[in-house]
C-alpha cells in the first residue's frame, strides 16, 4: 500500500464543503447524517465548517453511502487532484498554456493499457510518483517545447531539469 498523503494534503474546508454537498443531496439534517455515521451533530458540523478534517473512517462511511470515492471527498474529481498536484510542483505556466492537461493525464490513467504498475494510492487516485512518471512520458513534447530548449538540446536533459525543478522544497 502507498502512503495516504505525501505532498498532497486534503484541505479540511474543501472536505467540509463536499460533506455539505452530500448532506444536501441526501436531503438530511446534520443530526440525521450524524445518526447514519454514528456521530454527534456537533462533530458533523465541525467537519462541514472545516474546523476539523474528517478522519478516514468517516470518509469511508460517506463513500459507501454515496458511491463517491474516498479521493473525491479528500480532493475532488481526479483531474482536480492531478491539477492541484501539478500546481504544487510548480507547473502553473504549463497548465495555463495547456489547461486540459489534467484531463489527458486522467484519461491515460483510466484508459491506458500501457500502465503495467499499480498506480493507485490508498484512496484510488494516482500516487504522486505515478503522476510524475505519466506526466513526463505523456507530455514529453509539451515539456520540451515549454522549456524552450535551444535547437539541438537533448529532451532527456530537459526532463532531468524538470525533475529537479519539481522536487518539493524542504
Amino acid at each position: 500500500m502507498n502512503i495516504m498523503f505525501e505532498l498532497m494534503r486534503p484541505k479540511k474546508e474543501m472536505v467540509g464543503k463536499r460533506i455539505r454537498t452530500i448532506k444536501e443531496e441526501l436531503g438530511v439534517s446534520f443530526t440525521e447524517l450524524g445518526d447514519r455515521l454514528g456521530l454527534l451533530k456537533s462533530t458533523i458540523n465541525s467537519y462541514v465548517q472545516g474546523y476539523t478534517l474528517a478522519p478516514l473512517e468517516v470518509i469511508e462511511q460517506l463513500a459507501k453511502i454515496t458511491g463517491k470515492s474516498v479521493g473525491w471527498f479528500y480532493f475532488g474529481e481526479m483531474e482536480e487532484y492531478i491539477r492541484d498536484y501539478l500546481l504544487k510542483k510548480g507547473h502553473e505556466s504549463l497548465l495555463s498554456n495547456y489547461p486540459d492537461l489534467p484531463n489527458k493525464l486522467k484519461e491515460e490513467f483510466l484508459c491506458s493499457k500501457n500502465l503495467c504498475w499499480d498506480w493507485k494510492n490508498d484512496f484510488g487516485y494516482p500516487c504522486e510518483e505515478s503522476i510524475d512518471d505519466v506526466f513526463l512520458e505523456v507530455c514529453k513534447d509539451i515539456v520540451v517545447s515549454h522549456m524552450q530548449l535551444p535547437i539541438g538540446a537533448s529532451p532527456d536533459a530537459a526532463i532531468k531539469k524538470l525533475r529537479y525543478k519539481s522536487e518539493p522544497a524542504k
